[in-house]
């Protein structure tokens, strides 16, 4: 009878790792794009804060 119990919670915490796995790419493609923008722009106290960060 614990079978298939095992097999639904397998199943839901590979969706949740998937979920993670997703969001934490989406967290760096858009970190990576905002650093790049903030380099790119002329901005002198940008580069003054970017070492810090």
């Amino acid at each position: 009878m614990a079978q298939p119990e095992k097999i639904g919670n397998t199943m839901h915490s590979t969706s949740r790792f998937l979920e993670i796995k997703i969001f934490a790419t989406w967290s760096l493609v858009l970190g990576f794009i905002f650093i790049i923008e903030l380099h790119l722009s002329a901005n002198n106290e940008w580069r003054i804060l970017l070492p810090t960060m």
